[in-house]
């Protein structure tokens, strides 16, 4: 069964129907039948499936025939290879069997079909071969473009409504139909469809005026999908909003992803708050017209552009194209000196065909500089903030000849350029970089690489089933189908040179700072892109003069305006970038990026200007600290007072070079494991760069002299070391009555926290420790805090959670302060005794001493110097276990000791708020 039909382009945007033909068999399907599940309207039938006012790239009026199939299609030898064949399914073809086009060829394996619409995938997909549309984006489309339209022909008034009625009439999911109904009859009389059967027994079930005028006499329409499948929605939501009703629906489960939540209810899971939101909306008006007003859909849906791709398989592009011009395309960066130095850049190509340049830009000016008598210049003015890939297809719609190149306003083009590309795109549609050169302004460096692949030219001829997405994220990739489409590629040597910059918007410079550091290991972008660090070459500094001719190079450095003024910040800490991505706002940070966060806020306190480079998600001001991601670290700058942090900092001074005047190591990690990867010598050309390094304890500056001296690096002057403790939140960490509706917390004498990585030392005290407290006191309690995002051994993982299980434990992973703080007033003892190297400071003990939870803690290391019940500790001694847990019990019920012992340590020196500790830099640094 099939519908002929022949769709007439009228210039450029209007799409009219004519010379429809019709069988008998498909005007019974979907047309002409009395059937429920039948359209009954031709106009209907294409309104819900195609796009109004259909874009089209050819300048000519176009002739195209559609052929369209159902899912009941078996013999394909009707199918025309010369018409654009379609099929559309309504259904969830996963779910029966008596699909007899989908028993045949499953979804896409029938390659006389180029256009599927199906409603059981959820997601566009696109290739040369065929485009498949979700009906859901077509309903959507549907209901955008009809609803104010189509609507019921009485309004019943709110109190005159009915409560519920079921739409969902035949046996399948009966079961969760009956338990629902079963819920509903405590609200409300609820009603069945088939009781209705007189009035809507031979109407279409797509929004026919009597199932509308129906459903608008009650407040609430259930609707129960017949199968569950991700993307699989019916037409029945939609009838009720036509209605003006408020579903009731139960179905799919990424409903939310297409409809707004606030305009349904969602009886996928069932609890009291929905149920007690049903009673409220039917016993209040104003509540129940405000979700009958809300948007139908959810306002992040995104329909791919569906209607745009689709275009590409409707319309045949005339091919009356001259094979030796070329369209040049630019999307300015409305800067009108980067685009005199692109217009040198064609003037000088040894390509003489150049028809057209086309600039898609915010200004629609005409500078007498670039008028040539040679080439025509097209300014398409728009607006430039649009997504990249947006301006580069309104650019596409403007083209007129066969070829087409890209050339961006900040790169730059050898004489050859051009016509490398046009001899590469004889046998080929497409042309892709192989590999190019990048220089980093700002690093002044160049690299040769092979991990980006680009755009460089295609001919107008792939734009018929080819454009760019509509956003700046992987439009290369898009277009080209991932690169898998048939391509030819350009040499380095043949290709042009991308520019590094400031102004860059779509270039992730860390890679090349990643580059500088390592040619081993990998990196993944945000796109999801993986780069090998050994596809990229660093070269000689002084290539860059040899790759760019004459003095073009010159007046680049000119229009970036890039120099080496001091940057307008007093103090700068560079956290790095090869870490976790963090977020200076997070409640739950750990403790050094805390300490970053601490300085820099009460450094602003003290009338200081800060900003921190590091691995952030977005360029963020928190508290009057300006946090900006790595990538834009400027190395070219001059620095007043520059805070290396940690390995992550330390390791990007070392392979760049920068001009600060104070230069301070910030390390917050033991280095026998932190930096013992590293080149010694570059290490040391740091350490004797800086003017200050600054330790946390006396532990940690006599573990770093160790480590040099293992690394054979010679000693540095003592008058460098500086032993400066983190701070503390001392003011919320005073609040005894936090989380407890004002009223002080009570202490438990048997409560224990633990609140440290896991993996320091917390696997001997589940094993060797507790089991001896919980025997004798089975009261006793162990609250565990902070989690195993980032411990990625499942061995341990699993072994944790088996000692997590045991009597008088609980594990509460990772929680934000003010429950650690509740915590530390609920516990009496902070049990953390280890003998970790890893711990050099330790923030959550001192907090501890604040609240009077005490600690209880080894001689080891940073403990000596903290303050809390001691031990000597061997997690290896079996018997010395014993012993240390027999002790935490005679303390646990010593409780006029354990007073005293508390009285003592909140009077501990070693309690220093963040802003005294910041005081101590500043004094350092001045």
């Amino acid at each position: 069964m099939y519908i002929l039909i022949n769709l007439f382009i009228k210039k450029l945007i209007y799409l009219n129907i004519m010379n429809i033909v019709l069988t008998d068999s498909v005007k019974n399907f979907w047309i002409d039948s009395n059937r429920y599940s039948s359209f009954q309207s031709f106009n209907k039938f294409i309104n819900y499936f195609f796009p109004e006012n259909l874009e089209v790239l050819s300048n000519n009026n176009l002739l195209s025939e559609l052929v369209i199939y159902d899912i009941q299609l078996e013999d394909n030898s009707i199918i025309d290879l010369n018409k654009i064949n379609i099929i559309i399914s309504v259904e969830n073809c996963y779910n029966f069997d008596h699909y007899k086009h989908f028993n045949k060829y499953k979804d896409f394996n029938n390659n006389k079909i180029q256009i599927y619409f199906y409603n059981h995938i959820n997601k566009l997909i696109l290739n040369d071969k065929y485009i498949v549309i979700p009906v859901i984006y077509t309903q959507i489309n549907y209901l955008n473009n009809y609803y104010n339209n189509i609507k019921p022909s009485v309004i019943i008034p709110f109190e005159n409504k009915k409560f519920c009625i079921f739409v969902s009439n035949n046996y399948y999911r009966h079961d969760i139909k009956h338990k629902i109904r079963e819920i509903l009859k405590e609200i409300g009389e609820c009603d069945f469809i088939e009781s209705f059967k007189y009035l809507i027994e031979n109407k279409s079930c797509y929004h026919s005026d009597e199932l509308i005028n129906l459903f608008q006499q009650y407040k609430f329409v259930f609707v129960c999908e017949n199968s569950i499948l991700d993307g699989y929605i019916t037409e029945k939501i939609f009838n009720c909003f036509f209605s003006r009703s408020i579903p009731l629906y139960n179905g799919c489960l990424e409903i939310e992803n297409y409809i707004n939540k606030n305009s349904f209810i969602n009886l996928n899971d069932i609890d009291n708050t929905i149920i007690d939101q049903i009673s409220l909306l039917n016993s209040n008006e104003n509540l129940f017209n405000k979700m009958i007003n809300e948007n139908k859909i959810n306002n992040n849906f995104y329909d791919e552009n569906y209607k745009t791709k689709l275009k590409d398989f409707i319309h045949n592009y005339d091919k009356k194209l001259n094979n030796k011009f070329v369209s040049i395309i630019t999307i300015a960066n409305d800067n009108f000196e980067l685009l005199k130095i692109l217009y040198d850049n064609i003037n000088n190509q040894n390509y003489k065909y150049i028809k057209e340049w086309i600039i898609v830009c915010d200004n629609n000016y005409i500078h007498p500089e670039l008028i040539n008598k040679n080439f025509i210049i097209k300014y398409v003015k728009t607006n430039i903030n649009q997504s990249i890939g947006t301006l580069k297809n309104i650019a596409n719609n403007k083209v007129s000849s066969n070829y087409i190149v890209l050339m961006n306003d900040d790169d730059y083009y050898p004489p050859s350029y051009i016509d490398n590309c046009i001899n590469k795109l004889n046998n080929k549609l497409l042309l892709c970089s192989k590999n190019i050169y990048l220089h980093d302004f700002i690093l002044n460096k160049t690299f040769k690489t092979s991990c980006f692949k680009y755009v460089l030219a295609y001919k107008k001829e792939y734009l018929i089933n080819h454009t760019f997405n509509d956003s700046n994220d992987n439009i290369d990739e898009f277009f080209t189908n991932n690169f898998t489409v048939d391509m030819e590629e350009l040499l380095s040597d043949n290709s042009l040179v991308k520019f590094i910059h400031t102004n860059n918007k779509f270039f992730k410079n860390e890679v090349l700072i990643a580059s500088t550091i390592s040619n081993d290991g990998r990196i993944s972008l945000p796109n999801g892109q993986i780069i090998n660090l050994s596809d990229i070459t660093k070269l000689q500094n002084n290539i860059i003069d040899i790759i760019i001719q004459n003095n073009y190079y010159s007046k680049y450095l000119s229009v970036f305006n890039l120099d080496n003024n001091i940057i307008d910040y007093d103090i700068v800490y560079l956290t790095g970038g090869f870490s976790i991505i963090w977020d200076p706002s997070d409640q739950k940070l750990g403790g050094s990026e805390q300490a970053v966060v601490q300085l820099s806020e009460n450094w602003i306190k003290l009338n200081k200007k800060v900003a921190v480079y590091g691995n952030f998600s977005q360029d963020i001001i928190v508290n009057g600290v300006d946090y900006i991601h790595f990538s834009k670290f400027p190395f070219n700058k001059k620095f007043k007072t520059l805070i290396s942090w940690r390995r992550h900092g330390l390791i990007l001074l070392m392979y760049n070079e920068v001009i600060v005047d104070n230069l301070i190591l910030d390390f917050h990690d033991n280095f026998s494991y932190t930096l013992a990867d590293l080149d010694s010598h570059l290490m040391e050309k740091i350490f004797k760069k800086s003017n200050k390094i600054n330790f946390k304890s006396t532990f940690h500056q006599e573990c770093f002299i160790d480590f040099i001296k293992s690394k054979n690096i010679n000693e540095l002057s003592l008058d460098k070391y500086n032993i400066i403790p983190n701070g503390l939140r001392i003011l919320p960490f005073l609040n005894n009555k936090i989380l407890n509706n004002n009223e002080a917390l009570v202490r438990n004498p048997y409560r224990f926290c633990y609140c440290s990585s896991y993996d320091r030392g917390l696997e001997t005290i589940l094993e060797k420790i507790w089991p001896v407290i919980y025997n004798n006191q089975p009261l006793a309690e162990l609250h565990i805090y902070y989690g195993m995002d980032y411990i990625f051994d499942d061995n341990f993982k699993n072994k944790m959670k088996k000692l997590f299980s045991q009597s008088g434990v609980m594990d509460h992973g990772r929680q934000p302060m003010e429950l650690i703080i509740r915590e530390k007033y609920l516990s009496t003892f902070h049990l953390y005794i280890n003998n970790s190297i890893a711990e050099i400071d330790c923030i959550s003990i001192k907090e501890s001493l604040i609240t009077g939870c005490i600690p209880i803690i080894s001689n080891f290391g940073v403990f000596k110097e903290r303050h809390g019940i001691q031990f000597n500790w061997d997690p290896n001694n079996n018997e010395l276990c014993q012993q240390v847990a027999n002790n935490i019990i005679i303390h646990m019920h010593n409780f006029d000791n354990i007073n005293n012992i508390r009285n003592n340590i909140k009077k501990s020196n070693l309690i220093i708020d963040w802003f005294d500790i910041a005081k101590l830099w500043l004094n350092n640094i001045n």
